[in-house]
This record gives C-alpha cells, sequence and structure tokens, in this order.
C-alpha cells in the first residue's frame, strides 16, 4: 500500500473517532460500527499490532463493557493485550489497564485480573 493511502486511512480512522467522541455512544450499532472501521482502518494503515489501533480497540472495549457485552469485551480487551505487551511501554495505557483488570473482575474473572496487573506491572 502506498504512504499517500496509508496515510489517507489514518486520517480517516481517527475522524471516525472524534464523531464518536462528539456525538456519543448512546447509538450502539453506529458507535460499534465506527469503532470497528476505524480500527480495521488503522491496521490496514499501521500494522495490526501498531500501537495506535489501540485508540480504538479501547474505544470498542469500553462500548462493551458499558452495554454489558462481557463476551465481546473480553475478545476486544485480549487483542489490546497482544498489542500492549508487543509496543513493550511505548504507549502510556495504565488508566486503559486498570480498566481491564476492573472488567475481569467484575465479570469473576479474578485469576485474569490478576496476571494482567502482574504483566503491566499495576498495583491492585
Amino acid at each position: 500500500m502506498e504512504d499517500r493511502e496509508k496515510e489517507r486511512k489514518r486520517r480517516f480512522a481517527h475522524a471516525l473517532l472524534n464523531l464518536i467522541a462528539m456525538e456519543g455512544m448512546e447509538d450502539f450499532k453506529r458507535a460499534e460500527a465506527y469503532y470497528e472501521k476505524a480500527a480495521e482502518l488503522l491496521e490496514e494503515a499501521l500494522g495490526p499490532d501498531h500501537p495506535e489501533v489501540v485508540m480504538a480497540l479501547a474505544g470498542l472495549f469500553y462500548l462493551y463493557r458499558t452495554h454489558r457485552k462481557y463476551p465481546q469485551a473480553e475478545a476486544v480487551s485480549e487483542r489490546i493485550e497482544i498489542i500492549l505487551e508487543k509496543a513493550e511501554a511505548t504507549l502510556s495505557a495504565e488508566e486503559l489497564i486498570e480498566e481491564m483488570i476492573a472488567f475481569y473482575t467484575e465479570t469473576g474473572k479474578e485469576t485474569k485480573a490478576q496476571e494482567l496487573a502482574r504483566r503491566f506491572h499495576i498495583q491492585t
């Protein structure tokens, strides 16, 4: 893919994320579609493990968690974990990781919450 095309996709993904921020997440289906499209565009432009992809995935995680779509939230959380591990602290994502730990605790997956806290050096 050409650099101009990658940058166009990246900018469009950011525009979608900005649109969600302005409109809010009340319309679940629309927000889900925007977050998914933003993640897809960022993955195409930057690669599936690029730290910038986490921005769209984090929004999708919060959306699923807020709407109690726990299996979907867990799947997105696992994708985020993989990217963050590969990023090796090039991101500051402590707040997101704390939310993921709280999610696992709330859904009865205390072992997973403790493992995540240990891997990312988060005090619980």
